[in-house]
């Protein structure tokens, strides 16, 4: 599990700026990360970072991507 709040932002950071700016493939994969990232760190460690996490993910959603990406 994936304790610190250090941890948790430098990975949101670098999985954020490829669902911002990558392929669609790489924002897919992004977007996995982002679950698993949400799965497996605390809930504490988690907390800071949750507006980056959703901001991230709403964009996708509401902008025009394949549906596979959306899923």
């Amino acid at each position: 599990m994936l304790e610190t709040k250090e941890g948790v932002k430098c990975l949101a950071g670098v999985i954020q700026n490829s669902i911002m700016h990558g392929s669609i493939r790489i924002r897919v994969d992004s977007a996995y990360c982002f679950k698993y990232l949400i799965d497996f760190a605390s809930p504490m460690a988690i907390k800071t970072e949750v507006v980056k996490i959703c901001g991230a993910l709403i964009r996708v959603v509401n902008d025009k991507f394949p549906p596979d990406l959306k899923i």
